[in-house]
């Protein structure tokens, strides 16, 4: 026990002990009668030797390691830096040589089902999401009034109870996420995929939504018990009721809407991908392999990279298509998880072009998104929690002018601003 310095006197003073019991502590002159006094000093005098050149040696050993680490981190951060630069490379050649192969499977294999996967996907989550947020405005406005009668906070929190798993309204709201079977058929039908495949969707948008609802809930208690609600009248206490309520309702909603965006594009990229990337097809990347030294193809594969462009770009496609399609609040899309962003921007660029009619493609792209973005109201989670109505999905069609472009394929980081049906 101790620091390092106290642990390593310790484990010699445990390698010497033998030493200086059988071969120094017998040679000394000690009287008889005043042994013991001899080996304990013995002792001290040899703890405190052991003491000074154990921290001696620690402190030029720190230097030593400080000096290396020092020298290693420039090494790590100079590989890195090359590493990344070869990697985005290696991605923008592969970019550039596929862009019109991958063009032509997004036009005639995955634009055409696009929307109505959409659909399909996202009215269960949306429907699902609001039935629950309804819900949880319903339990606060119980407690309000539990609150207003005088009732024992343990009673006035009761309600919060019933949004555990084991609650029927709870699991109804829940059940609302899955998919109906015509849904289902089409898309097997539409994509190929396997009856295994919806249960799994399914489980994980149930558990997302259980987890945002549990963490307001408790948010809720935990704001309640900050106030001395036991020294309050009924008044009071209804009014910090409806101070906590709408907080919590305004963090609800803001789960809520990354959530329900972040499960849309999740589970439309499970569906549609495999099949983008069997149109794509097997590609023969052994020149990209060779730009790759032998050290660095330890953790550089042209393989991962390729499979990352067709998911960045399949996500960039999917995340344009919900800005313009669902008619949702300012729902905030999740960032590309991937570093190869940039350059599958690149793809982006050229995909967007190619959709656009002749008279717009000479628009600035940034241009576009921000007039897309200026153009359209902006609800805050604030503004959400005085609306109670459930959302509903439509597919907005609107013919492409110079006044409303098509969408970029690349607005990962960028809040998008839809407006409510």
């Amino acid at each position: 026990m101790g620091n390092e310095e106290e642990v390593l006197v310790s484990m010699v003073m445990e390698e010497v002990m033998s030493y200086l019991r059988e071969q120094v502590f017998p040679r000394t002159a000690a009287h008889h009668n005043r042994s013991t006094q001899a080996w304990i000093r013995l002792l001290s005098e040899v703890y405190r030797e052991a003491c000074q050149q154990v921290k001696a040696a620690v402190a030029v050993l720190k230097e030593e390691l400080s000096l290396c680490h020092s020298d290693l981190e420039k090494q790590i951060s100079a590989g890195q830096q090359q590493a990344s630069l070869l990697q985005e490379n290696i991605a923008h050649t592969i970019t550039e040589d596929m862009c019109g192969l991958m063009l032509q499977s997004l036009l005639h294999v995955i634009i055409p089902r696009l929307d109505r996967t959409l659909q399909e996907v996202a009215t269960p989550i949306c429907d699902g999401f609001a039935s629950t947020r309804q819900y949880f405005l319903e339990t606060c406005d119980n407690i309000i009034d539990q609150g207003s009668k005088g009732r024992s906070m343990k009673e006035v929190l009761r309600p919060l109870s019933g949004l555990g798993p084991d609650d029927t309204r709870m699991w109804q709201c829940l059940a609302r996420l899955e998919m109906s079977s015509e849904g289902r058929a089409w898309l097997q039908e539409a994509w190929g995929v396997h009856t295994g495949a919806w249960r799994p969707l399914a489980l994980k948008a149930q558990n997302a939504l259980y987890k945002v609802v549990d963490m307001c809930a408790v948010m809720f208690r935990r704001l309640v018990s900050r106030y001395p609600c036991c020294s309050l009248d009924r008044s009071q206490l209804g009014a910090v009721l409806c101070r906590v309520r709408d907080r919590v309702v305004k963090q609800l909603d803001t789960e809520l809407l990354a959530v329900r965006s972040q499960l849309i594009l999740e589970s439309i990229l499970q569906l549609t991908l495999p099949t983008f990337t069997q149109s794509v097809g097997a590609q023969d990347l052994s020149r990209y392999d060779a730009m790759v030294t032998s050290d660095q193809a330890v953790f550089i594969h042209s393989d991962i990279i390729f499979h990352c462009i067709l998911r960045d770009s399949m996500a960039c496609h999917i995340q344009s298509v919900m800005r313009y399609s669902l008619p949702q609040q300012c729902v905030p899309l999740p960032a590309s998880p991937s570093n190869l962003s940039s350059c599958s921007s690149d793809f982006s660029e050229f995909v967007c072009q190619d959709l656009l009619p002749p008279g717009d493609r000479q628009q600035n792209l940034c241009q576009t998104s921000e007039g897309s973005a200026s153009g359209s109201d902006t609800l805050t989670p604030s503004t959400l929690s005085e609306q109670d109505a459930p959302l509903c999905l439509a597919v907005v069609k609107e013919p492409v002018t110079k006044e409303n472009h098509a969408p970029t394929l690349l607005d990962a980081g960028e809040y998008i601003h839809l407006t409510e049906s």
